[in-house]
């Protein structure tokens, strides 16, 4: 029959070597400034203030990647990006949404040209052809001779 080890043999005292040390490091660590480090970083917020029906609330719609667009009960939007935390300040919505609802359409370059439609998810009838029910963010140059993209409410 053979012998053999499953287990690992008894862990052996420390040398005085290995004492010395923690010995000399607990006295350095009496004289040194205690170090808190940071928290996690988080992001919160929240609607506004009520408005006239005492209503507060945020509707989010997601894009791609990890961004998502916010607007409050008046209609203010504002952009948020969970990789990096940054918070960007958008267009309004022309009409505030009761209960929206949205596509997200994206479109290569570097997302130049993708859009987010948000409507109302019940239509009321509208008497013309003006409709603030159904509006599109469109990320996009302001202008032919511009570099810098950004998103627009239409």
């Amino acid at each position: 029959m053979m012998h053999q080890q499953l287990f690992y043999p008894a862990t052996p005292p420390p040398t005085q070597k290995v004492g010395e040390f923690w010995q000399k490091f607990k006295q350095a660590a009496g004289t040194m400034m205690d170090s808190m480090g940071l928290p996690f970083s988080s992001i919160n917020f929240r609607a506004s203030a009520l408005n006239v029906n005492n209503q507060s609330k945020m509707d989010c719609f997601p894009l791609a990647s990890r961004e998502v667009i916010c607007t409050d009960q008046s209609g203010r939007a504002f952009l948020v990006n969970a990789d990096t935390c940054e918070v960007g300040t958008m267009p309004s919505l022309h009409k505030p949404k009761s209960m929206p609802l949205s596509v997200f359409v994206v479109r290569s370059h570097d997302g130049y040209g993708s859009s987010l439609f948000v409507m109302e998810r019940i239509p009321k009838p509208e008497l013309g052809f003006n409709s603030d029910q159904f509006e599109a963010f469109v990320y996009r140059k302001s202008t032919l001779s511009s570099y810098r993209k950004a998103w627009h409410c239409h």
